[in-house]
C-alpha cells in the first residue's frame, strides 16, 4: 500500500471500519437468532430474505454508482446503518419482541451492502491508475477480509460474556466512526445530466451495461453466470454450515463458530495481500481449473467429519479456508477484469448487473441449503457428496465455455 495515495488509503480503511461492523453486527444477529428459534430452517429462511435485495437491487446500485456522488452516498449508508442499529438496539432494551425487527436491520444491511459495493468497485479505478488495479484490488479483499477475520472472533468471545445491546452498539459506533472518515476522501465526480425521467434513465442505464456485457465483452457474462452457481452454493454453505455444524456436529459453541469464521476470514486475506504471487495464473482461460479445485476442497468438509470435537472443527474449518482462499483469488480477478475493461461510465452498471446475475440464485441456495442440512441431518456426508458432486459438474461446464483461445 505504500504506492498508494492518501484517499484509497483511506477509503480501504474506511471500508474496513464499516465492514467490521457489519460483520459484528451480523454474525451476533445470525447467532442471536438461530439461539432463539433453534431451528435451523427458520434461521435459513431468514438469511434468504436478507440475501433478496442483492440480487433485486444491485444493478440499481451499478446505476448509482456511475450517474451519483460516490463520497456523498457511501457516507449517507455508514449513517443510516448506524441509525437502524440504534433503533433496533432501543427496541430490545425496551423489552419489545425483536424477531420482526432483527429481519427489518438485516434486510436494510443487505440493500445497503448492495448499493455500496458498487460504488466501491467504481470509485477505485477513478483513484488509481490500470497498471495498480488488481493490487488495489487485492489490498481492499485483504482489508475488508481482516475486518471479517477480526470480527467474528470479536463477537463470539463477546457473546458468551455480554448481552447482545453491547455488542451492537460496539457496531453501530463503528458505522459512524467509517462515515467520519470517508468525509475527508476526495472521490472525483462528474454530473451526468439526464433529458429524461428517473425510470428510463434507470432502464437506459441497465439496457447500455447489459447490452455491453452480453454482446461487447460476453467472457463477463460467462463469469458471472460461473459464479453465479458457485455462489448460490457456497455461499449458503459457509453461512449455515459453520455455524450448524460447529455446534450440532462437533458439540461446541459460539466462540468456535467465530473462531472459523475469523479463520475463513484469514484465508481471504493471505489470498488478497499476496495476490501479486498468484497473479500469473490468473486468467479467464485457468478459471475453470480454480473452479475444480474449489469443488475438490469441499471433500476436506467430508473427511471432517469422521473425526469428532476440536480435531473434526479444525479440518471443518481448514477445508472452507481453502474454499475461501481460491474463491478469492476468482474475485480479484472479475473486479479487476470489470475495472479494466468496461468503459469509466459503465463500470458501476456492469459490476452491478453482474452482481446480481451472481446473486440471484443465493436465496434459493440458502432455502435449499436450509433443508438439505434438515433432511441430511443424521447423514451429512451425502450433503457434502452432493455439493462436491454438483461443483464438479458446473465446473466442467465452464471449462467449455472458458476454455477457448480468445480467452487467454
Amino acid at each position: 500500500m505504500k504506492n498508494f495515495n492518501k484517499d484509497i488509503k483511506l477509503l480501504i480503511v474506511a471500508q474496513a471500519t464499516s465492514l467490521i461492523g457489519g460483520a459484528i453486527l451480523n454474525f451476533a444477529l445470525a447467532l442471536f437468532v438461530l439461539q432463539l428459534t433453534g431451528a435451523v430452517e427458520v434461521f435459513s429462511t431468514i438469511l434468504a430474505a436478507a440475501a433478496i435485495p442483492t440480487a433485486l437491487l444491485a444493478p440499481m446500485g451499478g446505476v448509482i454508482a456511475d450517474r451519483l456522488d460516490k463520497k456523498k452516498m457511501i457516507v449517507f449508508l455508514d449513517f443510516c446503518k448506524g441509525l437502524l442499529g440504534a433503533a433496533l438496539v432501543t427496541i430490545m432494551l425496551l423489552g419489545i419482541e425483536p424477531m420482526a425487527w432483527i429481519v427489518v436491520v438485516m434486510l436494510f444491511f443487505s440493500v445497503s451492502m448492495t448499493l455500496y459495493a458498487p460504488i466501491i468497485t467504481a470509485s477505485v479505478p477513478a483513484l488509481i491508475d490500470d497498471e495498480g488495479l488488481m493490487e488495489a484490488n487485492g489490498a481492499i479483499q485483504g482489508i475488508n477480509a481482516l475486518s471479517e477475520f477480526i470480527a467474528p472472533v470479536i463477537a463470539g468471545f463477546l457473546m458468551i460474556r455480554l448481552p447482545i445491546e453491547p455488542i451492537l452498539i460496539l457496531g453501530i459506533t463503528l458505522f459512524w466512526g467509517s462515515a467520519i472518515m470517508e468525509l475527508w476522501i476526495k472521490i472525483p465526480f462528474v454530473k451526468v445530466e439526464s433529458q429524461v425521467g428517473i425510470l428510463k434513465t434507470v432502464g437506459s442505464d441497465l439496457k447500455e451495461g447489459f447490452t455491453y456485457i452480453s454482446k461487447e465483452n460476453p467472457k463477463l457474462l460467462k463469469l458471472a453466470i460461473g459464479a453465479a452457481i458457485f455462489a448460490a452454493i457456497l455461499t449458503p454453505l459457509f453461512m449455515i454450515g459453520i455455524p450448524y455444524v460447529t455446534q450440532a456436529t462437533f458439540g461446541l459453541g459460539h466462540f468456535h463458530v467465530g473462531i472459523a469464521q475469523g479463520a475463513v476470514a484469514f484465508a481471504m486475506l493471505l489470498a488478497g495481500l499476496g495476490i501479486q504471487l498468484f497473479k500469473k495464473w490468473l486468467s479467464v482461460k485457468l478459471a475453470p481449473v480454480w473452479l475444480m479445485l474449489i469443488s475438490s476442497a469441499v471433500l476436506i468438509l467430508l473427511l471432517a467429519l469422521n473425526f469428532e470435537g476440536v480435531i473434526g472443527f479444525l479440518i471443518f474449518t481448514f477445508g472452507f479456508m481453502i474454499i475461501q482462499f481460491l474463491l478469492t483469488c476468482l474475485n480479484i480477478l472479475l473486479f479487476s477484469l470489470i475495472q479494466e475493461e468496461s468503459p469509466s461510465h459503465l463500470t458501476g452498471k456492469v459490476f452491478g448487473i453482474i452482481l446480481a446475475i451472481a446473486s440471484l440464485m443465493i436465496p434459493l441456495g440458502l432455502r435449499g441449503i436450509g433443508a438439505m442440512f434438515s433432511y441430511f441431518a443424521g447423514n451429512l456426508g451425502m450433503l457434502f457428496l452432493i455439493v462436491f458432486g454438483t461443483l464438479m459438474l458446473s465446473s466442467g461446464v465452464a471449462k467449455i465455455f472458458l476454455g477457448g483461445k480468445k480467452y487467454e
